[in-house]
């Protein structure tokens, strides 16, 4: 970098981007990216630092980032630590503001990308689903009429019936969501897509 030259806050930049967020009406990603932020915060917190600049990101920066995070306590169950998909989830927020920062902020130049060289990964999860004879037990169960297992038991098959339509999409539903034919027309919460 040039002595003229001035490589703006990383930070104050990652706070903007989660502001645009809700600032969109998109709450789950200003969430995922606060949570990013804070996190972020609390890393220059342990090397006594206040901010980074974007000429500061460097592969080596990173890999500090992710030593840090693989000793955090996991949020819910302190006797644990992160695990390596919600550290991988960190990541693949902090190359998008990267990416953003680069592609529509001008704030790096292309070939600065600390990701070109710093690689991460999650772990493979298995996920089993249930199976007809188990959803229909969980159909059939007589349960107190308006109780709250009542009607958690009602969402969850309403979700299922829906093709697994996520909670947070169900919240979100009205009548108006409902067409004259009868059928379910909705907006995804997390990638804006109509179902």
């Amino acid at each position: 970098m040039k002595s003229n030259e001035v490589s703006e806050s990383f930070l104050q930049y990652a706070k903007e981007r989660a502001q645009s967020w809700y600032d969109n009406g998109q709450i789950r990603n200003w969430k995922r990216y606060t949570g990013f932020v804070n996190k972020f915060e609390g890393f220059l917190d342990s090397m006594k630092k206040k901010d980074v600049l974007f000429a500061e990101v460097t592969p080596a920066f990173l890999s500090k980032f992710d030593t840090y995070l693989h000793k955090l306590p996991n949020a819910r169950n302190k006797e644990q630590l992160l695990h390596q998909n919600t550290i991988e989830v960190q990541f693949n927020i902090f190359k998008a503001i990267i990416h953003h920062a680069i592609e529509i902020g001008g704030k790096m130049k292309p070939e600065m990308n600390p990701f070109l060289k710093f690689k991460y990964s999650g772990v493979k999860t298995s996920k089993e689903a249930l199976n007809e004879a188990e959803l229909a037990s969980i159909e059939a169960l007589e349960l107190p009429e308006n109780s709250l297992v009542w009607n958690c038991r009602n969402y969850f098959m309403f979700s299922f019936l829906c093709g697994g339509i996520r909670v947070a999409d169900v919240i979100q539903l009205r009548w108006c969501n409902i067409t004259e034919d009868g059928r379910l027309n909705y907006q995804m919460g997390k990638n804006g897509r109509v179902v």
